[in-house]
């Protein structure tokens, strides 16, 4: 018997739902939050501006061209600012990073 005319079998498969598939989730999980204004994360990033050693990362970062030395103390400094705070958002953290630029002013040309 050819391969040809050998009965072919049919797969029939059953569609499982997965338990943390998005009807499953309560609504309040899609809503954006509204994320804080620069004023109200003011107290946050002075209480940032209070550890040193990250305050003399962040400054040398603001005046080099190195984006990747830049990237890393910016994400240190919303790492930071979330310990200070758990409720902050990596938006947030962004917020703060330029709210201490403001607070520290342009880099020093030498």
């Amino acid at each position: 018997m050819d391969d040809r005319d050998k009965p072919r079998g049919i797969a029939i498969g059953r569609i499982r739902r997965r338990s943390s598939s998005a009807p499953d989730l309560p609504l309040e999980h899609f809503r954006r939050k509204r994320s804080r204004t620069q004023a109200e994360l003011e107290p946050i990033a002075r209480r940032v501006a209070e550890n040193t050693t990250l305050m003399q990362q962040f400054r040398a970062a603001i005046g080099s061209e190195n984006r990747d030395r830049a990237r890393e103390v910016s994400e240190a400094v919303g790492r930071y600012a979330q310990e200070l705070d758990p409720t902050i958002t990596y938006d947030e953290g962004t917020n703060i990073v330029l709210t201490l630029m403001k607070m520290v002013g342009p880099p020093s040309k030498q």
